[in-house]
């Protein structure tokens, strides 16, 4: 999961929760907020569903930093059908601010949810509310061209670009092409709402692609306009940021090497200026590290356990975004967050193993597995932890073939678990395609 910074509000939010441990007194306290303003509800005879709606949202926000997807899933949904119902009552002649300003909450809420639900691999239901939130935003023409309204559909296809990008289970663990070819694991829908089929890769030419880019060009248009409308705003610029970040992902899947180092030094910068200007943002310097270790994931297939590929830039960047990841460690040590952020640089940091050596590799990769299985352990709910702890042990399966069988045995009891688990989207193929792993290295050792 990724700190979101969409606006200077969510930014001090933020702060306030890094480093914090919420537990479940925190949803306990709100939960009573909630029973409390539907008591004096009825007591008063008075409508207090926006501000019930406005608590739910926030018990799904606990929720949802906690690992509980389930939970937050449900209390996002609590807090879109109390809006809708205020919607409906007000539509016979509702204030255009009103209506303009309930559009904006829904819209926030369904991106929350779009979220929640990718990250449980529920991508059917992500896209569905993609839709929904899209058909929101355009059925009043006074907030889609506002500014608010501009920034939430660019945020929107920010999200619903990287459903096909960052799914349950990464895009290197699909494309891992010594896995065996069949009745690999699904991925999650395009954009159009169709799954890529099974064991086909998504070629530079793919209609998932092409749609994903088409939207993609229609967000950094969007936040280009609004980042030259108002320079200053730092929301804008780290969504132009993460934008452009995306693209570079998608020009290096076309083949389009030079376009893809212009974009991705362009997000850099952006955010360079940004961590210039306010040092002390930790949300920034996330930003920041996620974006130097960005832009690669197409041309480092998890097959080999180096990529000749890599440049030497892109190792200072991995070693800049590590150093980060430590420096916000010692701030918050147990931020979910950062410490995937850490691994994330530890992963790369292994693929240089030509320059770093096989050692090191194998060490940087032991660290990934270590932060993984403990993140997993926290946040069981949380397929993407297991998928990235899965890649980490088979990375280490080809680094290290003297533990090889030991290193895949892992990964597939960790699937096992899952399998067992709600979340299990992925999982079966996986599976199958493990053991069959499993398989050709017992017998290329016997």
């Amino acid at each position: 999961g990724a700190v979101q910074i969409e606006s200077e509000e969510e930014s001090e939010e933020i702060a306030e929760f890094s480093g914090v441990v919420l537990s479940d007194a925190d949803i306990q306290v709100l939960e009573s907020l909630l029973r409390y303003f539907e008591k004096l509800g009825q007591q008063n005879d008075k409508d207090l569903r926006i501000e019930t709606a406005l608590a739910q949202r926030r018990v799904g926000d606990i929720q949802q930093r906690m690992g509980k997807l389930d939970d937050a899933e449900t209390s996002y949904i609590k807090a879109w059908q109390l809006y809708e119902a205020v919607s409906r009552n007000l539509a016979s002649q509702p204030s255009q601010n009103l209506h303009n300003d309930l559009i904006d909450q829904q819209v926030s809420i369904l991106s929350a949810l779009i979220s929640t639900q990718a990250s449980q691999g529920k991508f059917l239901l992500s896209m569905e509310n993609y839709r929904k939130a899209r058909k929101l935003i355009e059925s009043s023409r006074e907030y889609a061209t506002s500014e608010q309204g501009r920034f939430q559909l660019a945020q929107l296809l920010n999200n619903v670009g990287r459903l096909a990008a960052r799914p349950m289970l990464d895009r290197p663990l699909w494309n891992d092409r010594s896995l065996p070819a069949g009745g690999g694991p699904p991925r999650p829908p395009g954009p159009l709402g169709r799954p890529a089929g099974p064991g086909i890769l998504l070629g530079p030419n793919s209609p998932q692609i092409r749609k994903e880019m088409e939207l993609n060009r229609e967000a950094i248009t969007l936040l280009r306009e609004l980042v030259s409308e108002s320079p200053t705003t730092q929301g804008y610029r780290v969504a132009l940021a993460r934008a452009l970040r995306d693209e570079t992902r998608l020009l290096r899947i076309r083949g389009n090497v030079t376009e893809a180092d212009r974009s991705m030094d362009e997000a850099i910068q952006i955010i360079e200026e940004m961590v210039q200007k306010s040092p002390e943002n930790l949300g920034l310097q996330y930003v920041l590290a996620e974006t130097l270790l960005a832009g690669n994931e197409a041309t480092m297939p998890l097959a080999a356990p180096a990529t000749p590929n890599l440049k030497s830039e892109d190792l200072n960047r991995a070693l800049r975004a590590h150093q980060i990841a430590d420096q916000l460690l010692s701030e918050s040590p147990l931020e979910p967050n950062y410490l995937s952020l850490k691994a994330v640089a530890l992963i790369r940091l292994s693929q240089f193993t030509n320059v770093l050596g096989r050692a090191k590799s194998i060490s940087y990769l032991d660290d990934s597995v270590r932060i993984y299985q403990g993140l997993v352990d926290r946040f069981p709910d949380i397929a993407i932890y297991s998928a990235k702890l899965v890649e980490s042990l088979m990375r280490l399966s080809r680094t290290e073939p003297n533990k090889s069988l030991e290193h895949i045995d892992r990964a597939i009891a960790i699937v096992d678990k899952q399998l067992k688990s709600k979340s299990k989207a992925g999982f079966n193929s996986l599976m199958e395609r493990l053991k069959d792993r499993r398989s050709k290295v017992e017998a290329k050792q016997n």
